[in-house]
């Protein structure tokens, strides 16, 4: 075999060797999202229990613990209207180039907290998720 029949063999099969990770990658990607799927739903009946419950968390030992967390997502109906408002209140902090999003939030849950109705062009979305913390003696 000639040296360059050699190298050529050698790429053939690096590329091979690449090809085939690739592939594994592939799978490995098809199993995860699968997985993804399987979490989602498994947090969404979670999330109901707890709701049902009345509890916010629970800890499993020798497993983990799982945590209903909460956020908070601003939605801007009327940014001008919003900004008008913000101005006018003496709020300017509030207001970037757009809306400074952690800001806003903080005062939403001000309103919340104080019974205010939040002013015209502003709402909001609450989503909440279960995030599970593997407990560090848990093999697996």
């Amino acid at each position: 075999m000639t040296r360059e029949e050699i190298e050529l063999l050698q790429s053939s099969q690096i590329i091979g060797c690449i090809v085939d990770k690739m592939d594994a990658i592939e799978n490995a990607k098809s199993i995860i999202s699968v997985y993804t799927e399987e979490v989602k739903e498994l947090k969404y009946v979670l999330a109901a229990r707890f709701q049902s419950e009345g509890i916010s968390n629970m800890k499993i030992d020798g497993i983990g613990t799982a945590t209903e967390v909460t956020n908070l997502y601003p939605k801007y109906e009327n940014k001008s209207a919003l900004m008008d408002f913000f101005r006018e209140a003496g709020m300017d902090e509030y207001i970037k180039e757009d809306f400074d999003s952690s800001r806003v939030k903080d005062y939403i849950k001000e309103c919340i907290e104080n019974g205010t109705d939040l002013p015209e062009g502003l709402s909001m979305s609450v989503k909440s998720d279960i995030r599970v913390y593997r407990d560090r003696n848990r093999e697996g």
